[in-house]
């Protein structure tokens, strides 16, 4: 489940908004560079229609002096003279009509030179009506003809070669701005998306410094002290990432093995305290120990001096009641020892049992402490 309290989600945020900066990056660069590459397509298919143009007024303008010649050379028959002069004229309206819709489309210079043209274009065709009247005049002789326009065409062809230079001059101007526009937005795209890919690397390495290595320090030092035996001290450290859970969970561990140790000592305790009982129960055994013996040899002594005093009393009736009268006391005094030695035996089984009591709550403790272990 995606929560910006892991480090997973909080790598995947960075990375996220990373790729997020590199597509805003890349959307804008892909941008500027469309429009760039659509002003350099709107440069290229406007000038191509320019300089089209102008070769057409350039063609029909020498079709239109070349139709003159004709004039000149085939103008003595009516016909002809009036068709090749109809063609003449049509071509005055033609490239009259072409330089006006060109010079709607240019500006600066060229169109400057566009409108210089087609003023002496119509300069010229008055020159060339001129020419043909002088040529009608002078009886169709193309020599007059001739010499009233000698040199008329030079100017407009002319200013039409200069219209086309500007044009080609200021297609490559716009072009070089173009590449270099193109070379700019690529500069800082570039740039743009070094700066975001090192931004993204930044913030990744300071998520991990942050919520990767210092808390992994952090618990590896608190490991260690656990390692050297030091539980007493606990684990400052608090977070919602895995880690943190990770760090409650060592804490849980730390005071469950506090719990134990604490068990144990209180067991070594019950077992030293225990052991000393045994040790003084088994002083006293020993004590009662010796005094059974010595009351036995005492009742061993008794039973001799009963059985002297049978002997006797066989031998020696008078003496009976003396010697029956020492050996009940004898015998009393024998069973008095016999009871005290008893008495020692039973405190010796009570004692003995105690410490059969401890030592199975010894073995539960041991039990205890194997399976909180284990289970760590």
């Amino acid at each position: 489940m995606f929560s910006l309290s892991s480090i997973q989600g909080r790598l995947l945020v960075a990375v996220s908004a990373g790729v997020v900066l590199f597509m805003i990056i890349s959307g804008i660069a892909i941008t500027l560079l469309s429009s760039t590459i659509t002003n350099y397509n709107q440069l290229i298919a406007n000038s191509v229609a320019h300089e089209r143009a102008i070769s057409s007024m350039n063609y029909h303008f020498k079709t239109q002096v070349q139709e003159w010649k004709n004039v000149l050379l085939r103008g003595k028959n009516p016909d002809k003279l009036q068709q090749y002069w109809g063609q003449f004229e049509q071509l005055q309206r033609d490239i009259q009509t072409e330089g006006k819709t060109l010079g709607g489309e240019l500006d600066g210079e060229s169109k400057r030179q566009v409108d210089a043209f087609l003023r002496a274009h119509e300069t010229a065709f008055g020159r060339y009506q001129t020419g043909l009247a002088a040529f009608k005049a002078a009886g169709f002789d193309s020599a007059a003809g001739d010499a009233a326009v000698a040199g008329i065409d030079r100017e407009p062809s002319k200013l039409l070669e200069e219209s086309a230079a500007l044009i080609s001059a200021k297609v490559v101007a716009e072009t070089k701005a173009n590449l270099e526009a193109s070379a700019k937005v690529s500069f800082w795209a570039g740039a743009l998306i070094l700066c975001g890919g090192i931004l993204v690397v930044f913030l990744v390495l300071i998520i991990l410094r942050k919520n990767l290595l210092a808390p992994f320090n952090l618990l590896n030092q608190h490991l260690s002290k656990l390692a050297e035996g030091n539980f007493r001290e606990p684990l400052h450290f608090s977070d919602s990432s895995e880690l943190g859970k990770l760090g409650a969970s060592i804490q849980q561990v730390q005071e469950s093995i506090v719990k134990v140790v604490a068990a144990v000592q209180g067991s070594m305790q019950s077992l030293s305290e225990a052991s000393s009982q045994i040790t003084t129960t088994a002083s006293t055994l020993a004590r009662y120990t010796d005094q059974t013996h010595h009351a036995t040899d005492q009742v061993s002594a008794a039973i001799t001096e009963m059985t002297a005093t049978v002997q006797e009393v066989a031998s020696n009736a008078g003496g009976a009641a003396d010697a029956a009268q020492n050996a009940d006391n004898n015998a009393n005094k024998g069973l008095k020892i016999m009871e005290s030695t008893l008495g020692a035996i039973d405190q010796l089984s009570r004692e003995v049992n105690h410490v059969g009591q401890v030592m199975s709550q010894l073995e539960g403790d041991t039990n205890r402490i194997g399976g909180g272990v284990g289970c760590d």
